[in-house]
């Protein structure tokens, strides 16, 4: 009777051991099961969302269409605009086209574009790039991924040659001098960084920079920021009206690039390239020396190697 009770007793721990190992295989298969499910959840998630970012990319959408968006804006040397055709030409419109064939895409170009709404407009996937002279700068670097540049623009200051109150820069940044800027343009940048004690006579974003020059000549403002390009035209008709007293040392360097909407790197990248090969091939320099004036009045980027001398 003792045996049986003891081997009763050792049959029902075996059983409770038992139980206790087949409870913690369902529970490991439980959680086994939960962790894949998890993780699989996270792997569709991040599929998806990659996904979803590479078919609303500039990119993608240039790669599946072989069509480039560009906004521009009317800024010579770089874009002309025939009033009568409204046909474009300039040195960023003979690059662009020149760079569509080598990336085998056509370049469509969209829309005129206004400084002020430039960003919301890549944003928003308008255009894929603004393709015109920009110029980089702080504060639309957040919002923005810049191109390597085509070349560069000198800044200069403009003022009155004869009875002008203003001689010097550093004479300014005075409450009783009057700045010439265009609203949202590198003028009004300018005016805001440098000079913030003097007066703005803004006009409105998309007037033509020659406004900007004949305020001063008729003494509506005492001094504006363009590049000598644009003044040299204007001096051509309007000669001994202005000086530049920044003709040494410009106001400002800029590199002249595209400007694409932030995240773009896919993009960039490929335009880089296909811009460098530009640049190495002397394409861009036969551009420049193609419009009148742009050679005299632009800095061409450096060649990014030396020749061994013999």
């Amino acid at each position: 009777m003792g045996k049986r009770n003891a081997d009763r007793a050792q049959n029902l721990m075996k059983g409770a051991a038992h139980m206790r190992t087949e409870n913690s295989r369902t529970r490991g298969l439980a959680y086994g099961v939960t962790a894949m499910l998890a993780v699989g959840t996270l792997l569709y998630a991040s599929v998806a969302g990659f996904a979803q970012d590479h078919q609303t990319s500039a990119f993608a959408r240039v790669m599946a269409t072989k069509q480039f968006k560009c906004g521009y804006f009317v800024y010579p040397p770089g874009t002309y605009k025939d009033p009568n055709t409204g046909k474009l030409s300039g040195i960023y419109v003979d690059t662009l086209e020149a760079m569509g064939g080598r990336l085998g895409i056509k370049i469509y170009w969209a829309q005129e574009v206004g400084f002020t709404t430039m960003v919301e407009d890549l944003k928003s996937m308008r255009y894929d790039a603004i393709c015109a002279m920009i110029w980089p700068n702080a504060s639309r670097a957040p919002f923005v991924e810049y191109s390597i540049p085509l070349f560069y623009s000198g800044v200069g200051v403009y003022v009155k040659k004869v009875g002008g109150k203003i001689h010097l820069v550093s004479e300014i940044n005075s409450s009783t001098v009057r700045i010439a800027t265009i609203e949202g343009e590198m003028t009004d940048i300018i005016g805001n960084q440098d000079f913030p004690e003097a007066k703005r006579v803004t006009l409105p974003q998309n007037t033509d920079l020659s406004q900007l020059l004949l305020m001063v000549d008729q003494e509506k403002a005492d001094v504006t920021f363009v590049e000598p390009f644009i003044a040299n035209q204007f001096l051509a008709s309007h000669p001994g009206s202005l000086e530049n007293i920044a003709h040494v040392a410009p106001i400002r360097v800029f590199g002249n690039t595209l400007m694409y909407r932030k995240g773009e790197f896919e993009l960039k990248s490929m335009l880089d390239t296909a811009l460098t090969e530009e640049l190495l091939s002397g394409a861009i320099v036969k551009y420049v020396k193609k419009y009148p004036g742009a050679s005299e009045a632009i800095y061409l980027v450096a060649k990014p190697y030396a020749i061994l001398e013999k």
